[in-house]
């Protein structure tokens, strides 16, 4: 994304780091002029295995939407968007497909300065965590979450044990669909250095397993 509007490079940045399914990044902007662009999705960074595969992409272009809108508040900018969902049709196969169009207008409301660094804070990356949060931190998070509506919990080792099986059960269900296997293993990253180059797609310590096991699992299903 670029812009020669530098007032805009903060909130560019800011919303490149959206969330998306299986940390596939599919979202393009092209600028139309100095506040507005058009949004695009980029199929072949889609899933596409199966039909509900699909879903995943629609629900990608909403959660977009939504950072953005967020993005805009926590730096003082009015934003606006026009909608017009492709069909399913249209965003299978290869390319860029619009979606949305949006734009960016200087706003008299002040910069949302608590929702910014919360917006700094949240990693999406499905990549092991090197630190979790402190007690402190904890708190600090969920009174921000709380003053916007939202609710976080902090949870124990146990439950953490059980939502990382319960992960790793979903992958392991995945193994007995061709399409869907092969899909999977162009967006699993087995080692160190191949997640560090791609900085995308499941990484396999996100999972708390060896990356070597992981891909034998995926190649002797």
């Amino acid at each position: 994304m670029t812009t020669e509007n530098t007032q805009l490079t903060e909130l560019l940045e800011l919303a490149n780091r959206y969330p998306s399914p299986h940390n596939g990044q599919p979202i393009v902007l092209q600028q139309t002029d100095t506040t507005s662009f058009d949004i695009f999705f980029q199929k072949e960074r889609g899933l596409q295995a199966a039909e509900v595969s699909f879903l995943f992409s629609y629900v990608t272009m909403g959660v977009f939407i939504q950072h953005l809108s967020r993005c805009a508040q926590a730096l003082g900018y009015a934003f606006s968007y026009k909608l017009g969902l492709p069909p399913l049709e249209a965003i299978k196969g290869a390319g860029l497909v619009q979606f949305a169009s949006c734009t960016f207008t200087p706003s008299t409301s002040q910069p949302d300065t608590a929702l910014h660094q919360t917006l700094l804070f949240r990693q999406t990356s499905r990549k092991k965590y090197v630190q979790g949060l402190d007690d402190e931190l904890a708190q600090r998070t969920i009174a921000i979450a709380a003053s916007k509506h939202m609710q976080l919990i902090k949870m124990n080792r146990h439950d953490t044990h059980q939502a990382i099986w319960l992960n790793q059960r979903a992958v392991f269900d995945d193994m007995f669909d061709d399409a869907v296997r092969n899909e999977l293993n162009h967006w699993l990253r087995y080692t160190k250095e191949e997640k560090e180059a791609k900085q995308d797609g499941l990484a396999y310590d996100c999972m708390e397993l060896n990356g070597r096991a992981m891909k034998f699992i995926v190649e002797h299903y």
